[in-house]
């Protein structure tokens, strides 16, 4: 069945019935994918861990992570490439199994691979991973966009994330358990049995999300666009509104990046914390978070994205400090700073991602300003990590 024969508002916009479809599907995979996440997800404890594990050191995995970021500027070319791509739908799934492969084909390596070839191996395994994403990431969050009536994005958006987090919290929990119970030289079986089953339910959001109704939006047409390409991906930064809005986020992402991809490797190296401790840590930023997703999604649909943001964001710079305050002996302001990291945050996103929608025109220019945002925020994203691995290497 092609996306055309997918639902009576396939080729338009989705009656509420199918509306409500399209949202059990997005909340559905991000449901299997919170499971996923655990297993592969750049920056947590196993994907750490594994980095760790076949000989990288903290600089590596701080770079790994500015590489990812810089991956995403390929966004900004999806669009054109995909202005006559008209199975949509299909493309997004197909292309999301392909990610779903090549982010956990990194527990092969070993296998495949001589010892001094590993990190250049993986590196390229997950970078191809990471552009599948990226490839179909537009046109899925245009998906979103057009399946979310405007007036309860961010009760949706914090509904569909707690679900993820519900996940993520339980499964990093027995994830850890497992991993802990291999002895060192056995880890190797322990982390692919863990990549094998993230590998399952990835798979699995994919499935969830082929199920659910498709629309390209009320007022696009196959064909319409007369527009050339180059035009269209300019024309976001010729939106002073959203320039504004890529500018900030952008640079708030960038200040995050400095330090967020050498958490794990702290905990794992410098604190000695075990990967279930670790997942009991994670736990309490999880469930704080939940908190967060309840309590800033009814104030952002009430009082708007902005208030919220003025109110978190200075709190929120100031998380990071508590961090120096941890040694091997001593580290009970790891939970603290990720228990209020778990609430301050959560209102960021959930006030941010209300605030890119509605910034967001209609039409054909939705993927390239999806593209266009998170391209130009992951840019500015990988500054920081690149800087905390040349500190860190320094």
């Amino acid at each position: 069945m092609t996306d055309a024969d997918a639902s009576p508002g396939s080729r338009g916009s989705l009656t509420r019935g199918e509306a409500g479809r399209a949202m059990r599907g997005f909340i559905a995979a991000s449901g299997f994918w919170g499971m996923w996440g655990q297993t592969v997800g750049i920056g947590t404890a196993v994907f750490t861990g594994y980095a760790l594990h076949l000989g990288a050191d903290a600089s590596y995995v701080a770079l790994f992570t500015s590489v990812a970021y810089f991956l995403a500027v390929g966004q900004l070319i999806v669009p054109v490439l995909g202005r006559r791509l008209r199975r949509r739908k299909r493309y997004i799934v197909s292309v999301g199994f392909a990610e779903i492969l090549f982010r956990s084909s990194p527990a092969l390596i070993p296998f495949l691979f001589a010892e001094h070839l590993r990190l250049e191996a993986m590196m390229i395994l997950v970078g191809l991973g990471l552009l599948c994403g990226y490839s179909l990431s537009p046109f899925y969050n245009t998906w979103v966009v057009n399946a979310v009536p405007e007036n309860i994005r961010a009760r949706f958006t914090s509904r569909q994330t707690i679900i993820s987090t519900l996940v993520a919290m339980f499964s990093g929990f027995a994830v850890g358990r497992f991993i802990d119970s291999f002895a060192p030289a056995d880890k190797q079986i322990g982390f692919n049995l863990v990549f094998g089953v993230g590998a399952l339910f990835g798979w699995l959001g994919y499935v969830a999300l082929s199920r659910a109704p498709f629309a390209s939006g009320a007022d696009m047409r196959e064909g319409e666009d007369t527009v050339g390409g180059l035009a269209r991906l300019m024309e976001p930064f010729r939106d002073g509104n959203f320039v504004r809005a890529v500018l900030f986020f952008g640079m708030w992402t960038f200040a995050l990046g400095i330090g967020g991809s050498l958490y794990g490797v702290f905990m794992i190296d410098q604190l000695g914390i075990s990967y279930t401790e670790i997942a009991v840590y994670n736990a309490v930023f999880m469930i704080t978070s939940i908190f967060g997703y309840r309590l800033w999604a009814t104030l952002v649909d009430r009082f708007g994205s902005k208030p919220v943001l003025q109110i978190l964001l200075v709190p929120a710079a100031c998380v990071p400090l508590l961090w120096v305050w941890n040694t091997p002996d001593s580290h009970y302001m790891v939970p603290v700073a990720l228990g209020l990291s778990g609430v301050l945050f959560s209102g960021i996103l959930v006030a941010v991602t209300p605030l890119l929608y509605g910034l967001v025109p209609a039409g054909e220019q939705r993927p390239y300003y999806m593209a266009s945002w998170s391209a130009t925020v992951n840019l500015m994203g990988a500054m920081g990590p690149l800087v905390g691995s040349v500190l860190v290497r320094t």
